[in-house]
């Protein structure tokens, strides 16, 4: 019988996606190496993949074409939707549908995911094997209790400069910040050459770098320092 295997890659927080579903960062990340962690051997040996559509619709944003397209792709949805020359959607008994799969001849499957279809094979017990892939990169934001800490400790600061190296130290040392975070630091900071100075270094670590633009240049004053802002995020 074919075996359906979970192959997915998680932050090193154990996260696949990021807070709003984003699967961007599987697509960008390039440790330097040409390690493909054996992702060319598996591929070749399964000939169909399963993913919700959620997942789908992440993939399409890739900037890449369809990355299956020698493969059978189902696409499970609740609603009905016109399959294409690269995925057929399926919103039948997901466990009656994957069982009869199981039973018919061919390579294995690969269970693409996302979170809410992993979960479901799983309590279905449809799932035979799995392999992980740690990503050296973070997803989410900086806890709770390390980030009070941070502004307790800022607003004991006396002198700016001082206050933008403690935010900029501890941000390089988490290594990982939401832009909202960095808004409410940028708060503590009187004048924009301090603010803009953190929201460029902050930059680098945030998780939710797509809103962070909108969210971050409103926390600057004068309009010279927002765009230097965005000029600084667009070629980075």
């Amino acid at each position: 019988m074919r075996k359906v295997i979970l192959y997915t890659a998680v932050s090193i927080g154990g996260f696949i996606a990021r807070e709003d579903g984003n699967i961007d960062w599987l697509s960008t990340f390039d440790d330097g190496t040409n390690d493909d962690h054996d992702y060319k051997l598996f591929y070749e040996n399964i000939d169909v993949t399963l993913m919700g559509n959620k997942t789908y619709q992440q993939v399409l944003t890739f900037p890449v074409p369809f990355p299956y397209p020698d493969k059978k792709n189902y696409v499970f949805s609740h609603e009905k939707q016109k399959s294409n020359e690269f995925v057929e959607f399926v919103n039948d008994d997901i466990y009656e549908f994957i069982n009869h799969l199981k039973k018919q001849p061919g390579k294995d499957i690969w269970l693409v995911g996302g979170a809410q279809l992993n979960q479901l094979l799983l309590s279905f017990g449809l799932i035979d094997e799995i392999i992980m892939t740690i990503i050296p990169i973070a997803l989410g934001k900086m806890n709770s209790t390390n980030f009070n800490h941070l502004l307790e400790a800022v607003k004991k600061t006396a002198f700016e400069d001082d206050k933008v190296d403690l935010i900029e130290t501890t941000i390089r040392s988490n290594r990982i910040i939401s832009s909202s975070q960095v808004v409410q630091l940028m708060k503590l900071i009187p004048f924009d050459d301090g603010k803009l100075a953190v929201a460029k270094t902050a930059y680098r670590y945030a998780y939710d770098q797509g809103s962070y633009p909108s969210v971050v240049s409103g926390a600057l004053i004068f309009s010279d320092a927002k765009e230097e802002l965005n000029k600084y995020i667009r070629q980075h």
